[in-house]
């Protein structure tokens, strides 16, 4: 944990936006991480035993003194079948969803195969809300900062 602190520190004195994909676990490590996080993204889908444990994730985050406002919440609409309206989760879950990632069939085998959607289907309607989102909460970041933002290019993956 301090060698993945020293890490994240010695990173921060150079570059203005570190990204850090945790395991879905809320571990030692991923505590410190979180910790340290300027934002958290939560990613979940649709089905029940996800929403579930974003739910146990959420109230875990917010033991560890992590502000509601430096979490945000998509939801992956992969998988519709399930029975879950997309727009009841704020209700479900107990807080707002920043995003929401539209449906693709891809989605689960790419992420299965280690794939990256944004990548190996760049045209399709989920890349372009995928990076859509991730401008978004890039956006958020600069204007909660007081230097005036950078711009970027929306086709950047």
């Amino acid at each position: 944990n301090a060698f993945i602190n020293h890490m994240v520190r010695a990173l921060q004195q150079r570059y203005q936006y570190i990204i850090i994909d945790t395991d879905s676990r809320l571990n030692e490590i991923t505590r410190g991480i979180c910790s340290i996080a300027d934002q958290i993204l939560l990613l979940s889908d649709l089905d029940l035993a996800s929403l579930k444990n974003l739910k146990v994730r959420i109230k875990e985050l917010e033991s560890f003194d992590i502000k509601e406002n430096a979490i945000s919440l998509i939801i992956n609409k992969s998988d519709l079948k399930v029975g879950i309206n997309p727009h009841d989760i704020p209700e479900l879950i107990g807080m707002g969803v920043s995003n929401y990632l539209p449906w693709d069939i891809d989605v689960t085998r790419y992420a299965n195969e280690g794939l990256v959607i944004v990548a190996e289907k760049e045209r399709s309607e989920f890349s372009h809300k995928f990076l859509h989102v991730t401008d978004s909460v890039l956006e958020q970041l600069e204007s909660s900062q007081t230097h005036k933002p950078k711009t970027r290019s929306k086709k950047r993956a």
